[in-house]
């Protein structure tokens, strides 16, 4: 059975780790897959914790590279978090 966590929020939004530190963590606990997710930028909303149009742009290059540099290790997944910022109280 394969391991992984295909929603997963970094520095970039509310978590708490980069998403490096998650996914050296993930190779270390044995995980085939990380998928970060993190909340979309809504031009309607004041969530705190959306990113902006240029931080979006900067956690898609990073998540590109580490993705990249860790390819014989894991599969690393890219998205973009936006049902819950819609539909959320």
């Amino acid at each position: 059975m394969h391991k992984q966590n295909l929603h997963v929020h970094t520095t970039y939004a509310d978590g708490k780790d980069s998403p490096e530190e998650i996914i050296l963590e993930a190779i270390e606990r044995g995980f085939s897959a990380i998928g970060f997710s993190e909340h979309s930028y809504m031009p309607f909303s004041d969530y705190p914790f959306q990113m902006t149009p240029e931080k979006t742009e900067d956690y898609k290059t990073e998540i590109r590279l580490l993705k990249k540099k860790y390819r014989c290790e894991i599969d690393i997944f890219c998205g973009i978090d936006i049902g819950c910022d819609i539909f959320s109280d």
